[in-house]
């Protein structure tokens, strides 16, 4: 199994046009089976008007194979993506290994925060190994819904995606956590091994089956 990311940044002003299209055209012609969608979001914070979008796949050749189904499926290329084209700015694709199975919240009405890593080269199993070791402390203070490391796209970079209710309760649980001395010995450890980071505030979409 493998996930992709797709983060489009759109131009000013266009990510309601986009998602009702997504919503009323993308996902009738794709039904789910090019490609299971896991979350569809809009950014809230970081950078703005983008999207992201997640979908599972079986392995590579699947992806590539039902890529072609798809484009062939009467809509896709004469009725979708002329309309949906003109809103785009930039397109980035991901393909990420998970390294542990994505867990959606108990409830719906979260925020969402995905997290990049770049790592130095060849210290990205150190950090994960580091981290699914410290894993179990941090999910005292909130629930890790998906891990993964790159395959594809950006190289030595783990991606990770956390659900909060709301703001308040995402910076309550960070201050919790970096006041327990176990979570300070792994920031001491695992921070040398990064090269950049970078954190986006999502919102799913009401069509979005993470909530």
């Amino acid at each position: 199994m493998l996930h992709e990311i797709r983060t489009y940044t759109l131009i000013p002003g266009k990510v309601p046009e986009y998602l009702r299209l997504a919503e009323e055209v993308s996902l009738p012609i794709r039904r789910n089976d090019a490609g299971v969608l896991v979350g569809w979001f809009s950014s809230d914070i970081g950078i703005l008007n983008q999207l992201v979008h997640i979908w599972e796949w079986k392995d590579l050749e699947e992806r590539q194979r039902q890529r072609v189904v798809l484009r062939a499926r009467p809509g896709w290329v004469d009725v979708y993506n002329p309309q949906v084209d003109r809103l785009v700015h930039r397109r980035e694709v991901s393909i990420l290994n998970p390294v542990l199975p994505v867990k959606p919240p108990a409830s719906g009405g979260n925020l969402y925060e995905l997290r990049r890593y770049r790592l130095l080269p060849g210290r990205l199993a150190e950090w994960l190994e580091l981290f699914q070791g410290i894993l179990p402390l941090r999910e005292k203070y909130s629930k890790i819904v998906g891990l993964w490391q790159s395959e594809i796209g950006e190289q030595n970079e783990v991606t990770h995606l956390w659900a909060y209710p709301d703001l308040k309760v995402r910076a309550e649980a960070r201050a919790r956590a970096l006041q327990d001395p176990e979570w300070r010995a792994f920031l001491a450890k695992a921070s040398p091994l990064l090269f950049h980071m970078r954190s986006t505030i999502l919102v799913p979409a009401k069509f979005s089956p993470l909530q």
